[in-house]
């Protein structure tokens, strides 16, 4: 025997126990993708939760917390960050314990202490500031490679530096600050002068693949001499 279902498919009306769940399994699925009130609004910011078990005093760490955007219609409860503010919530304890998915509310971590920024710089690196054009969901805490383009060059495109840890996204405004070496500064201030910066998002598991950076200088072309016959 045949049924006919809302979505004008037919199916064959199951025989058994196995048959009846599985056609009752695919029409709620298709019945939950229709209604799109599950499906998250693709406008909404992504909040930040906790991934998993978090006790009192935990000092919160990127691996501790999970994204998660709102879906239609449904309101973000006071006090919950985004993973814009995510420098905001790195290494701050916690008042109470977190289950896993919870929302991470600003009333349930210990107050900021000094410039938050700045206790995030890594030790032996500074905090250094700059515009990209990328439309990559890039977020605090993400590792990319700079990329250089030179604006006085036909050459390609090099890696200027590699496992870049990102400490603060404004992807409005473009911005980025990243944690680089001292040693490295005058590289990115020349790059920013003479050309344009864009960015990979990298794995963050993945370590730099390469023994040494890049270089801007210019690199003199070898001679080539064309000999022809009769010459």
């Amino acid at each position: 025997m045949e049924i006919k279902s809302r979505f004008g498919a037919w199916i064959k009306k199951p025989t058994n126990q196995a048959g009846i769940l599985a056609a009752l399994g695919c029409v709620l699925y298709f019945l939950g993708r229709s209604t799109g009130g599950e499906r998250p609004d693709p406008n909404s910011p992504w909040y930040l939760m906790a991934e998993r078990e978090l006790p009192q005093g935990h000092p919160l760490s990127v691996k501790d917390m999970e994204r998660r955007q709102l879906k239609s219609g449904e309101g973000a409860p006071l006090g919950v960050f985004t993973d814009q503010k995510l420098h905001w919530v790195l290494g701050r304890r916690l008042l109470r314990d977190l289950k896993a998915g919870e929302w991470v509310f600003s009333s349930d971590l210990e107050k900021m202490k000094g410039n938050t920024l700045s206790q995030q710089v890594p030790a032996g690196f500074r905090a250094y500031s700059l515009e990209v054009d990328s439309r990559l969901p890039i977020a605090a805490g993400d590792k990319i490679d700079l990329i250089y383009r030179s604006d006085i060059s036909t050459e390609l495109p090099v890696t200027l530096l590699e496992a870049v840890q990102i400490l603060m996204a404004d992807l409005e405004q473009e911005r980025l600050v990243v944690a680089i070496r001292p040693s490295d500064l005058p590289l990115l201030e020349k790059a920013r002068q003479t050309g344009k910066l864009s960015i990979a998002l990298r794995n963050d598991m993945e370590g730099p693949t390469r023994g040494k950076r890049a270089s801007l200088s210019r690199k003199r072309a070898k001679r080539i001499e064309v000999w022809t016959e009769g010459e």
